[in-house]
């Protein structure tokens, strides 16, 4: 060392041309992967990278850490609630499924699932499937009770919900494939195919009573509130699964125009099967 002043000290970069601010605040939502509204009427939200749960307030956009770091999650992937009000968990790094009470103690639920992603309730049952080839889908008793696999062989399962029809509905990312089976057992179908990336299904309620699934596909840049990829849509209303055509078309996922324009140029691959397709309820003229 030569004791003269360089460029570089301990208190950072100097430059006298040259000055260095921010532009932006930091993001609060960093890391973010699965949402989940919960009885508050709040979006919960699972920061995978930050190791944290958060829940924004849609009026205001308040945000509020309500799982913070130092707890015993560790890499909260997804959530779910409860018809209690309790949030359920998938800790992806180490392998647990939690429960976290409306009070805020937490109880592990389960260590036995591997690389646990997709969690979803359906009333007071809970379900969990694994990320990983060969992966599992099964159902979990936070009161005690073994483990009980619905079905094996997913090839990297991912963010899963309950369809109208009462059938578990769940991707397949690496075949990139939407499967359904019902939540008491049975044979697994597959009710699209050729989706880009699926990392996620999910139903909403669209005009005259029919239910769209949409199928979210894994984004390279941080996904924008009102634009996304065009989803693969299957309606109900027609017994047909939909997919879209591989390319980057996007459109406003807000406008139902929109949503409707992108399931005009979608291909029909499949119908559902006899056993689900009752439930549909026809949209009302």
């Amino acid at each position: 060392m030569t004791g003269r002043s360089g460029r570089y000290e301990a208190s950072g970069v100097r430059s006298t041309r040259w000055q260095a601010r921010r532009l932006n605040s930091p993001n609060p939502l960093w890391g973010s992967n699965g949402v989940a509204f919960g009885p508050d009427g709040r979006l919960y939200v699972a920061q995978f990278l930050a190791g944290q749960i958060s829940a924004v307030d849609p009026a205001t956009g308040d945000v509020e850490v309500v799982v913070p770091p130092d707890g015993p999650v560790q890499s909260p992937d997804d959530l779910a609630f409860g018809t209690d009000g309790s949030m359920y968990i998938a800790d992806l790094v180490p392998g647990r499924v939690w429960r976290r009470s409306p009070d805020g103690g937490y109880g592990l639920v389960s260590d036995e699932v591997k690389v646990p992603n997709g969690i979803t309730c359906v009333g007071d049952r809970l379900f969990v499937n694994e990320m990983r080839m060969n992966g599992r889908l099964l159902e979990l008793f936070p009161e005690g009770g073994d483990p009980v696999v619905l079905t094996d062989g997913l090839a990297l399962g991912n963010a899963m919900q309950l369809g109208p029809d009462g059938c578990l509905y769940y991707p397949h990312m690496v075949s990139r494939q939407v499967w359904r089976i019902p939540p008491d057992g049975g044979v697994p179908e597959v009710v699209a195919e050729d989706v880009h990336d699926p990392v996620a299904v999910r139903f909403d309620q669209g005009a005259a009573s029919c239910t769209s699934c949409h199928v979210a596909p894994r984004a390279s840049s941080p996904a924008s509130t009102c634009t996304a990829r065009a989803p693969a849509r299957w309606s109900p209303a027609v017994s047909r699964a939909w997919t879209t055509p591989r390319s980057t078309r996007r459109t406003a996922c807000s406008s139902p125009a929109s949503r409707a324009a992108a399931s005009r140029n979608c291909t029909p691959t499949a119908a559902p099967a006899p056993s689900c397709r009752a439930a549909w309820t026809a949209p009302t003229a």
